[in-house]
């Protein structure tokens, strides 16, 4: 879902899907994911080989998932809880 689509911002719809397992947006050009925060369900979140720049302590408010993979990201904000 969303591989290599030249996708610039996180489509935050998808959060809204509370059944959502896995989220696949590699090889994108999204740079931030704003404070946006993880669906329950969540257990895989594939963002390697984008543009992000930040994590926020909002992506980790509610249940971590599973496996994330951000390899190959410009990350130099790192904001846990």
């Amino acid at each position: 879902m969303g591989s290599t689509n030249n996708l610039d911002t996180f489509p935050e719809a998808l959060m809204e899907i509370p059944v959502l397992e896995e989220i696949n947006l590699q090889g994108n050009q999204v740079n931030d994911l704003g404070n946006l925060s993880f669906p329950e369900n969540l257990k895989y979140l594939e963002l390697q080989q984008n543009a992000i720049i930040r994590l926020s302590e909002n992506l980790f408010k509610s249940r971590r998932p599973e496996f994330l993979n951000v390899n190959g990201n410009h990350i130099t904000e790192y904001h846990p809880k």
